[in-house]
């Protein structure tokens, strides 16, 4: 019952797929494809869900993303077409992800600027020409529409290409502004070949500034940063609402006034981390906080992996943290324990501090000169006992859920980690486990299952690295 159950749902998920990116045919090669899909969503628990497969000459990438509408990918699991060796580049190794992931851009800007006006997908592996998968001026004056057949360029019979040059058709396309490129299309409206000459002109698909912006950003991690200043201000040009990447590079800048004020603008979540660090770096500690202070920006399993949440959370949280201890050791002195304690709350909320050891050793030191501080809600308890049930029925990522809203309730509680970070070892998502286990210990270091509690730590360290994540 339970391989039908995961059959069926690997042929949902590979029907979502097919609907808007092109799958190579992998039935022929040495890895199944089914057997790819069920090893790709063994690593989302907590996570996104496989987006995107594509490929390159030696390997099957499995990407997975924010969502469909967004570019950067948090995993990618590589399955090479010679073998069974599973690959799994997290954010563990940052340069080589970095890498890939300016491959994949770059090969995605090449898309979507050949000054012709149109893009391309191939349908499968062995279609003999691509399709037309986008089309705007100038293609679109000529004629060219979304689904037609692109079978030559400049007389170049694309049939003919071999691998390498199927892979790089963008480029026969590409060429300076000014210049004509003749094409033979098969127009699915006309039922016919035909030929259309067409005159490159600078175009803009709304995608490029979104690629450039992510491009800044890469370079800008890499340390190169000429090309993210570059990348940054072009994405702004061709898009005035593109302002993080130009943000964050004010940021690097010292130049705090620009940075707050290009990133004031932004929608992206990351902007918040970012213009947080501003205030933090001036001084402003308080406005940094108070960004936070209206609802807890939670962040999942997988975007703690993300290499551009992990940067910008390197800068913010030892500013907060050196501030945040720094106060409340002063209001503990006073006597003043549950002040200290809200104040801890409120820096809780700015992401990425649960995950600073100093926060939870602070709040582990008022409550033990002061129990009741830990004792559970009975809100949180309804959720903590609902989770319970879940796990004795084998429903763990379902109980996942459940803890995650104890957790917010009551989240000073010790027990709930330590019963979520078993949960989260059922699960295979050791990181969040290790994470969970270690705020247990901080809260609650003279528990008496403290021994077993490290071991198990230990445990997923080694399974961690055994898996490569």
């Amino acid at each position: 019952m339970k391989r039908s159950f995961m059959v069926k749902k690997l042929l949902a998920i590979l029907i979502v797929l097919m609907s808007f990116i092109w799958i190579p045919s992998l039935l022929a090669s040495e890895v199944n494809l089914a057997k790819v899909m069920k090893l790709a969503n063994s690593f989302t628990t907590g996570c996104d869900k496989v987006v995107e497969i594509a490929f390159s000459d030696e390997n099957y990438l499995v990407w997975y993303k924010v969502d469909v509408d967004k570019v950067i990918p948090r995993i990618i699991l590589v399955v090479p077409k010679s073998g069974d060796l599973i690959q799994l580049y997290s954010w563990d190794n940052p340069n080589k992800m970095l890498d890939m992931m300016l491959d994949d851009v770059n090969g995605s800007i090449k898309k979507y600027d050949t000054k012709t006006g149109i893009t391309i997908q191939w349908l499968t592996s062995d279609s003999d020409y691509p399709e037309i998968s986008e089309v705007t001026d100038p293609a679109k004056r000529e004629g060219i529409k979304k689904g037609d057949i692109l079978k030559e360029i400049d007389g170049i019979d694309i049939s003919k290409l071999n691998t390498k040059g199927r892979k790089n058709v963008y480029e026969y396309l590409q060429g300076q502004e000014g210049t004509t490129v003749k094409l033979k299309i098969y127009s699915k409206d006309l039922r016919k070949n035909i030929e259309r000459s067409v005159i490159r002109e600078k175009i803009t698909f709304p995608q490029i500034p979104m690629y450039l912006r992510f491009r800044s950003l890469i370079y800008r991690v890499k340390g190169e940063i000429q090309n993210a200043w570059q990348d940054a201000k072009q994405a702004y040009d061709l898009n005035p609402e593109e302002t993080l990447a130009l943000g964050a590079m004010y940021l690097d800048d010292s130049k705090y006034d620009e940075a707050i004020k290009f990133l004031k603008v932004s929608k992206q979540p990351l902007a918040r981390i970012f213009e947080a660090t501003a205030y933090a770096r001036q001084g402003r500690f308080e406005e940094a906080i108070a960004f936070f202070s209206e609802k807890t920006y939670e962040i999942d399993p997988c975007q703690r992996k993300d290499v551009f949440w992990k940067n910008a959370q390197n800068s913010l949280t030892p500013l907060l943290v050196n501030f945040v201890m720094k106060r409340t050791r002063s209001i503990e002195s006073s006597g003043s324990y549950k002040d200290a304690l809200n104040e801890y709350s409120k820096v809780l909320r700015v992401p990425g501090m649960d995950e600073a050891k100093e926060i939870w050793a602070g709040i582990g030191r008022i409550i033990k000169k002061n129990p009741p501080y830990a004792s559970i809600s009975e809100e949180a308890r309804r959720y903590l006992v609902r989770a319970e049930a879940l796990v004795r029925n084998g429903k763990f990522e379902d109980a996942v859920k459940e803890y995650r809203t104890a957790i917010k309730l009551s989240p000073f509680t010790p027990e709930i980690y330590f019963n979520s970070a078993l949960v989260y070892g059922e699960t295979k998502d050791y990181a969040e486990a290790i994470r969970h286990m270690n705020i247990y210990l901080s809260l609650s270091p003279d528990a008496p299952n403290a021994r077993q509690a490290q071991d198990k730590v230990y445990e997923w360290e080694m399974l961690m690295e055994k898996e490569g994540k």
